[in-house]
């Protein structure tokens, strides 16, 4: 990875969160006395927090707002954020050799950012990078580029190709990787090994940022059908979720954080 202008996923590429985002709706549930059933759950795991909250609302019949709802969701993640979530296993250390490197950095969330912010801090992060921007800063989700475009200039990048994009959601490598950054895509437990797919439109792939220490160079998977990749999931409707979403197939890989 050649670049000097780095953006970072936060929720499984730099925390291991992302099974504290899966359970949330069932954790919230339960602390209402709650026991849903296998089905219900899974089906929530197909929707936006916004959506899950406006959904138990109706099919529970409670009385708070949807606001109130999603904000019980917020305050349950803001616990585990404050206790239990940790940094993935090299992040830090990573972290520090791009900054002997000179290298920008920012942090691209899909989480409120009162919420990463305080997260990062408690985890000693956030004094690593330059900023957070979330997608609730600009109302735009990561179905679009936007959020990768904002940090990057704000960085300097002039183009996007001068800009790396770190991670871990199928969905959110493919928007980046479909604006022309270059993509670096982590594994996180909550998904699946990548499809070959997958694979054809990360520049790079890697298990975890210990491995990258490891072998930097080692697991280059950029091929020349990469734009060829991109534009035929693009075309096929499977680039973003809200494609996806209007031929009726979102999953909840695209839906977290």
């Amino acid at each position: 990875m050649d670049r000097h202008i780095v953006l970072f996923d936060m929720d499984g590429t730099l925390i291991d969160s992302m099974r504290f985002w899966r359970g949330l709706c069932n954790e919230y549930l339960q602390t209402r006395g709650i026991r849903a059933s296998d089905e219900l759950i899974a089906l929530t795991l197909k929707m936006r927090m916004p959506q899950v909250a406006a959904f138990i609302k109706e099919h529970y019949h409670f009385e708070e707002s949807e606001a109130d709802i999603l904000q019980g969701f917020f305050d349950l993640m803001r616990q585990h954020y404050a206790t239990e979530v940790t940094i993935k296993p090299g992040v830090k250390a990573y972290l520090q050799q791009l900054q002997t490197q000179d290298c920008q950095l920012a942090v691209v969330t899909a989480t409120p950012g009162d919420l990463a912010a305080a997260c990062l801090e408690r985890l000693g992060l956030l004094t690593d990078f330059n900023f957070l921007l979330s997608t609730f800063d600009i109302g735009i989700s990561k179905n679009h580029p936007d959020i990768y475009e904002i940090a990057a200039r704000r960085l300097g990048a002039a183009q996007n190709q001068e800009a790396a994009v770190f991670e871990d959601a199928p969905h959110a490598l493919t928007t980046a990787a479909a604006a022309g950054f270059y993509t670096v895509l982590l594994q996180d437990a909550v998904y699946p090994a990548p499809s070959e797919e997958l694979l054809a439109l990360a520049d790079e792939y890697h298990q975890s940022m210990t491995e990258l220490l490891q072998s930097p160079a080692g697991h280059k998977v950029a091929d020349p059908g990469k734009m060829e990749t991109i534009r035929r999931v693009v075309s096929a409707g499977r680039g973003t979720a809200a494609a996806r979403a209007r031929a009726g197939s979102v999953t909840a890989d695209e839906l977290l954080p």
